[in-house]
């Protein structure tokens, strides 16, 4: 840069002449010019060193700047900024808890945050982190909620959805229920809960999930508690008009809950309609693994392809129906060998289609409750292992249809004074091993041609292999049996037995009706 020197004024007297009158003189004009000149000349100086300044840092601003510790000021006075934060939702189309102050580092109390969060009404993004919201009060209110997979939220109140989706995470329930269903139409998909309970399970009473009304999908989930959460899915409305619900509970799988793995109820709500299917529990409730109840007439549910594993109790079911749970049940694999119970119950007039079902141990299916009430049972095509009755009827009438089972065991067992009205239909109704001197007993209602089909499983010298042998039933307590081995066959009460005494080894049967 350049630097402009003065005008001497000694040079102009040199050149312009003098007057002496009482106007300015050359002289004097020049003076006044110089003078002008010089101040513009200084001001032009001046600016030129202010120029060369900002052009020395300028070129050396890059040079002393820590780009990193200026880039983090600058974005946490925008994220600091609510007006920013609203413009960044507004484009990305999400909140997450940090954008409120959530740490995620698993010791502070980002409760607020949450709450803060979730208030927004913007759908919901959780990153991966510990999250501590011990008194957040989480409501989902016609948002979406996906969670990263290694995203833990640890609470002690429920997390409500009104309409909402929430999928994935993992979700730490310290004495309390996890998630409530409260109404609209909700979803869980691929979410984790882990739910403790300190204190009296039958006074508190928290489940892994509750649902009070409306449309609900539940799938893909794990719903896991150490033995003091109550109910791992638990579904029954709330009193009032026209409540109801509809649940799709799928591919779950539930584990180690106090009373039952799924819940239904429509005792409180006017209909109440449930798809069950493809999931896997494994717990020990003091009733029925997967227990549905109806009300009157209303309700239908449909139990299909879920496995049950053994409980811990010998007070558990498989699946339970009572009070008009209509229902069918089909495709499950039901084992309650260690529990020594019912691996299908009806309970108190209930209506259900029990077929294609594989039950190990315990009762196959009971029909049990009082005088008043009638269940109603079809059942067909099931295969029944290792059960130690495959049907017990107690103190309760029952209409039962039985169609081409296969059994191994007794087909049916009466325990108590009530016996069912028996309709047995075209195909096997049995199928079983008996060793010597053991029988299994058949109940029959009506008319009836039955063909035994016994085989031995030793080979005797001179001696059929196999035996076929007809015995015609009817009501008035009658009956043929055309076989040598007719000795192995009484009938009394309606009660048709057979008892291998006569061959002398084990033999296997088949029992068809051929009406």
């Amino acid at each position: 840069m350049y630097h402009i020197e003065p005008i001497k004024r000694f040079i102009c007297q040199k050149v312009l002449p003098v007057t002496y009158d009482n106007s300015l003189s050359y002289y004097e004009v020049l003076c006044k010019f110089v003078h002008t000149i010089n101040d513009v000349i200084a001001n032009m100086n001046g600016l030129v060193a202010d120029y060369q300044a900002l052009y020395d840092f300028v070129i050396n601003y890059f040079d002393n700047l820590d780009i990193s510790e200026e880039l983090d000021k600058k974005l946490e006075e925008l994220l600091e900024s609510e007006e920013f934060a609203l413009y960044l939702t507004g484009i990305i189309g999400f909140v997450t808890p940090t954008m409120y102050g959530a740490k995620g580092d698993g010791e502070t109390n980002d409760s607020e945050a949450f709450e803060d969060c979730f208030a927004s009404g913007y759908d919901v993004k959780i990153f991966a982190g510990d999250y501590k919201i011990p008194d957040a009060i989480v409501s989902v209110d016609h948002q979406n909620v996906q969670c990263d997979e290694n995203a833990k939220l640890y609470t002690e109140n429920p997390i409500y959805l009104y309409t909402g989706r929430w999928q994935g995470g993992k979700v730490y329930a310290d004495t309390t229920t996890a998630f409530s269903l409260a109404s609209g139409d909700n979803e869980l998909d691929g979410v984790t809960i882990n739910l403790s309970v300190d204190g009296d399970i039958e006074t508190l009473k928290k489940n892994g999930v509750s649902c009070t009304d409306g449309t609900g999908v539940i799938k893909n989930c794990h719903i896991n508690s150490d033995g003091t959460g109550y109910m791992g899915i638990w579904a029954d409305a709330h009193d009032g008009t026209n409540n109801h619900y509809v649940l799709q509970i799928h591919n779950n799988y539930i584990h180690g809950f106090y009373r039952n793995g799924i819940f239904t109820s429509a005792k409180a709500c006017d209909i109440a309609y449930n798809i069950l299917d493809y999931n896997h529990l494994s717990t020990n409730p003091g009733g029925g693994q997967i227990d549905i109840v109806g009300k009157a007439t209303q309700g239908y549910t449909t139990v299909r392809n879920n496995i049950i594993q053994n409980g811990a109790s010998e007070a558990t079911s498989g699946i339970e129906l009572e009070l008009s749970g209509n229902a069918e049940i089909y495709s499950n694999v039901i084992d309650v060998s260690t529990t020594m119970l019912y691996g299908v119950v009806l309970q108190h007039a209930s209506h259900a289609n029990v077929h294609d079902n594989t039950i190990i141990g315990g009762t196959a299916i009971a029909s049990i409750g009082t005088d008043e009430y009638v269940n109603i049972l079809t059942t067909h095509n099931n295969w029944l292992y290792g059960c130690t009755y495959n049907f017990y009827n107690g103190n309760q009438t029952s209409i039962i249809s039985l169609d081409e089972s296969r059994y191994a065991g007794n087909l049916i067992t009466n325990v108590a004074s009530h016996r069912p009205i028996m309709d047995v239909n075209n195909g096997y109704m049995w199928t079983g091993q008996l060793e010597e001197n053991t029988g299994c007993n058949f109940y029959v209602k009506g008319v009836h041609n039955l063909k035994f089909i016994v085989q031995r499983t030793e080979p005797v010298e001179g001696q059929p292999s196999v035996y076929m042998t007809d015995v015609l039933v009817d009501d008035d307590n009658g009956f043929v049996v055309t076989s040598s081995q007719s000795s192995d066959f009484t009938f009394a009460d309606h009660i048709l037995t057979y008892g291998n005494n006569t061959l002398g080894q084990t033999v296997n049967v088949k029992v068809m009706t051929v009406n």
